[in-house]
């Protein structure tokens, strides 16, 4: 079992003065604001409490895995509001009456609540084990419902470079994870050399974001390194994942070897992502063989993924497998045979196509299938010209 950490932002809680001078969970703008407020004051704040989830890797489809996960975070959820969370739970339903509702904004998918609360509420969120950091609301990031992923997950709180440089080191994972963020939007080598300082980080949150950040530093040989020992050493699906990724995305030969090793990976997550990395990568020493295994995988994940990548790539030798998989059970890969199959098939593969077309049990593999024959006459008569 493999524990992993999930922010959960939301707001709460009563306390003394004497806790500023810490100042180990509110952040240094927050703390200013607070020392100029009176006590009847209001002011907007989100905090984030840690909860920790395990899950095992998966060996079914990526979209059973994607469900087993949602489930069981939701169960978590509601174990880690029920219990560990009552308290605050407990005083936002006393903190805010009905006229006050509009205040709270909650979005399940990104888990972020956030409300008004006098000084003494916010210094007292620093007592408290389960709060990692405490920080403004910020209404340009945080007004609009639709915030993004990425907007909610770059929480701002450092303001220069020299200061994120030391939150690496600093004790909360939080800040070390921000600090990542801060940093990764700087393409230079010394910051590369600080973010791949971090990797093997304790907090699998902050081991992942620091992967992930290595990842975007395209066209360098120390980031292909870094991801390719990264990927030997560690343990956690979820890191792994994203480690696997970097590797796709950084391109090189570096973690060529350890990518069709896991390939073959026991779990068929690695296997499908490990595919789709190596497709991006195509390395000069071919995916022959790492692709014909995965085409006709017991997953349909890899299936798929390898039917995207002979499709993109031209891998005509893989012909065989993909026609057999457009009568596969999964309607999803027959889609994906039926696309794969457009674009490297020729007019032996039209009959079939148009088989497809006309009666496969599901509309868009019909559609799909369709739209390859199209494609394969353009090509045909494009050639013929």
């Amino acid at each position: 079992m493999r524990k992993t950490l999930l922010a959960l932002m939301i707001l709460a809680a009563p306390a003394t003065d004497g806790l500023l001078a810490q100042q180990t969970k509110i952040t240094p703008d927050l703390a200013a604001s607070l020392e100029n407020a009176k006590p009847h004051d209001q002011i907007r704040v989100i905090a984030l409490m840690s909860a920790k989830f395990s899950f095992r890797p998966f060996s079914v489809s990526i979209a059973e895995q994607r469900e087993q996960i949602r489930l069981q975070r939701i169960e978590e959820l509601k174990k880690f509001s029920s219990s560990d969370q009552s308290s605050v739970a407990d005083f936002l339903l006393k903190a805010v009456s009905e006229k006050k509702a509009s205040a709270i904004r909650s979005n399940l998918v990104k888990n972020l609540v956030s409300f008004r609360a006098a000084p003494d509420v916010i210094r007292e969120l620093d007592r408290r084990d389960d709060v990692a950091l405490v920080f403004p609301y910020d209404e340009a990031k945080f007004s609009d419902e639709t915030v993004t992923d990425a907007e909610l997950n770059i929480v701002d709180y450092t303001r220069d470079f020299a200061a994120a440089f030391k939150r690496l080191s600093d004790a909360n994972p939080m800040a070390r994870r921000n600090a990542i963020l801060f940093l990764s939007r700087e393409n230079t080598a010394e910051t590369l050399k600080a973010i791949a300082g971090v990797l093997y980080d304790d907090d699998v949150l902050v081991r992942r974001t620091a992967v992930e950040a290595v990842g975007r530093f395209q066209g360098s040989a120390q980031a292909r390194q870094a991801v390719a020992e990264f990927l030997k050493k560690e343990t956690d699906v979820a890191a792994k994942i994203s480690a696997i990724r970097a590797a796709g995305e950084l391109g090189g030969q570096s973690s060529v070897e350890i990518l069709k090793k896991l390939a073959a990976d026991p779990y068929a997550i690695y296997r499908a992502e490990a595919v789709k990395a190596l497709g991006k990568i195509n390395p000069a020493g071919g995916l022959s063989a790492v692709m014909t295994s995965a085409v006709s995988d017991e997953a349909e994940g890899v299936r798929i993924a390898a039917m995207d990548v002979a499709g993109r790539l031209q891998i005509k030798s893989l012909m065989t497998q993909v026609r057999a998989n457009l009568s596969d059970t999964s309607p999803i890969v027959r889609r994906s045979a039926a696309w794969s199959l457009g674009q490297m098939g020729d007019s032996a593969e039209i009959d079939l196509l148009l088989k497809a077309a006309a009666a496969d049990s599901e509309d868009f593999v019909r559609v799909e299938a369709a739209n390859s024959v199209e494609i394969i006459r353009s090509r045909i008569k494009s050639r013929s010209k």
